[in-house]
């Protein structure tokens, strides 16, 4: 059961840092697109 939980958060853990990543570089690009076309 602990060994179940264990590869659980570790499923999470991963699915978490690569979201902080899609997140990251979502804003990123965001940041470039609004710098070339600003928007008043």
């Amino acid at each position: 059961m602990c060994m179940l939980l264990i590869n659980i958060s570790k499923k999470f853990y991963l699915l978490l840092l690569t979201s902080e990543k899609v997140a990251y570089l979502i804003v990123v690009i965001n940041y470039y697109y609004y710098q070339q076309y600003p928007i008043y």
